[in-house]
């Protein structure tokens, strides 16, 4: 398929959402509406800015303190329904850069808003509040595999299917039956450009529950993961990682553009992912930190003795990380960089193998 996504594989993506709506319509189920829920930090000061002034019909997840320090960078719900130029403006300006799920609902704009304020913030197996990106569409895909049974009925509760995209030319769909089953369908916009991609299947598939270790996992208070539900995304789908590990490292040092190859990138991005994991970093956003200190320090910052103690101290990987990048004295990274290997990428990658 070409790397280039045309106007009409936007539209064949658009036209599956309204159609979706219209099939729940003409199913005799209430009337849903289409919903989207947008991430302003892609474009902060922008996207929150634009929504408002297009249209009425939009709330930020945030509340209170959080909405005043954050709204120009939080995600926002916004209903679509009939309004075509809303729609249009999400499928040029936002799909596509991992910057809004699609969900269709029966529902108000302001009962969809407080459905979805539950799970802003989760629980991890030791109890700690984390903030849950589910309007990422990767982050998405990934975990509504591995919610349990409870889980998905709570997430899903009121809302009719979920869109998110796998990438520009892939939209995902899932919905939960009365039966409490997952199913999915896939959406390949056709390659005009090229040979046609096979037809999209025309039946949802059921989705198994996960086979891994739930135990403790729950939705009250709030939706608690256990560690093998936290890491298992991640396992998963390392293509997706690395690439999303590329993309940080491209936009948090923008002279790597012009030092280093795609490709270059890629061999570092998939070192950092396995040196991450094996200090028992799983999030997405920990993985990224993570390997910006590889890029900027050294691939083998690690070998430096105070720094090692405290990537192995018996502490969350979000303060461990912290303590890295705030309270670690300055003449360690000096020393990580006078013993920095730029072998040691590959060296990672062939170990693992």
């Amino acid at each position: 398929m070409s790397e280039i996504f045309t106007q009409e594989q936007r539209a064949f993506i658009a036209q599956n959402l309204i159609d979706g709506v219209d099939q729940l319509s003409q199913a005799g189920v209430e009337q849903h509406h289409l919903f989207a829920i947008i991430d302003a930090s892609r474009n902060p000061n922008v996207i929150s800015t634009v929504l408002q002034a297009m249209t009425d019909e939009c709330e930020c997840l945030y509340r209170g303190q959080a909405r005043e320090n954050h709204a120009d960078s939080s995600p926002w719900l916004v209903k679509i329904g009939s309004n075509t130029s809303t729609l249009d403006w999400i499928m040029e300006e936002v799909y596509g850069t991992r910057g809004c799920i699609f969900f269709t609902s029966s529902n108000s704009l302001d009962w969809n808003a407080n459905h979805f304020r539950k799970f802003i913030k989760v629980k991890n197996s030791a109890g700690e509040l984390i903030f849950f990106r589910f309007f990422d569409p990767l982050l998405f895909n990934g975990f509504v595999d591995v919610f349990s049974r409870q889980q998905r009925e709570a997430f899903f509760d009121g809302i009719g299917t979920v869109y998110a995209e796998f990438s520009r030319f892939v939209l995902v769909a899932n919905r939960l039956t009365d039966e409490g089953q997952l199913e999915r369908l896939t959406i390949v916009a056709p390659d005009w450009d090229g040979r046609d991609e096979p037809p999209s299947p025309s039946q949802f598939q059921p989705v198994p529950l996960p086979q891994i270790d739930m135990s403790g996992s729950s939705v009250r208070p709030y939706l608690t993961f256990s560690q093998a539900q936290l890491e298992a995304p991640y396992l998963r789908n390392p293509v997706l990682m690395i690439d999303s590990v590329v993309n940080y490292l491209f936009d948090y040092f923008p002279d790597s553009r012009n030092l280093f190859t795609l490709s270059h990138m890629q061999i570092m991005a998939e070192a950092a992912l396995i040196k991450a994991r094996h200090y028992k970093i799983f999030t997405e956003a920990e993985i990224c930190a993570f390997a910006a200190l590889m890029w900027r320090f050294s691939p083998n910052f690690d070998d430096v003795p105070a720094l090692k103690k405290v990537l192995v101290l018996p502490a969350p990987a979000e303060e461990r990380l912290e303590i890295l990048y705030t309270r670690t004295p300055q003449r360690y990274w000096n020393a990580a960089e006078r013993g920095r290997d730029e072998e040691h990428w590959v060296r990672i990658i062939e170990e693992a193998a």
